[in-house]
């Protein structure tokens, strides 16, 4: 398989932060994009980019489960994040939307590839972007 690009989207839902990030991956090249919710901020907005190494062949294992997953999980649950995956490789391209994370995957165990994935992601991401308010797990 070669290499392994990604899309990756976060939105908080409801928090005090309102954090959203988009994530590209190219060329084991992650560029990441986030705004968030501050107050006394210019607009009371605040924004951050980070550029960062992000090798993806750990992923190449993990995605003939991802593929096999549905594009949408939903939850009851109203005002929670939303997690959007987008994995391409050679000619295969799966995307994957999870609404409610932990939820959704309380009410949808078979959403565990997704996770596998995203979690990583999500860490790196974090790590990142070194934001006071939502340090990366340790």
């Amino acid at each position: 398989m070669a290499a392994i690009s990604i899309q990756a989207r976060h939105a908080d839902g409801f928090s005090s932060e309102l954090l959203r990030w988009s994530l590209a991956v190219r060329d084991d090249v992650g560029r990441v994009e986030a705004v968030w919710f501050e107050y006394g901020a210019p607009g009371h907005r605040r924004s951050r980019t980070a550029t960062f190494p992000f090798p993806t062949e750990w992923i190449v294992p993990l995605f003939d489960d991802f593929a096999a997953l549905e594009s949408d999980y939903d939850s009851l649950i109203t005002d929670s994040q939303t997690e959007d995956l987008t994995l391409k490789a050679d000619e295969r391209e799966k995307r994957c939307r999870v609404y409610a994370g932990d939820i959704a995957l309380r009410d949808h165990p078979e959403i565990a590839p997704f996770y596998r994935i995203w979690d990583p992601i999500k860490q790196a991401v974090l790590q990142a972007l070194d934001l006071p308010f939502r340090p990366p797990k340790t």
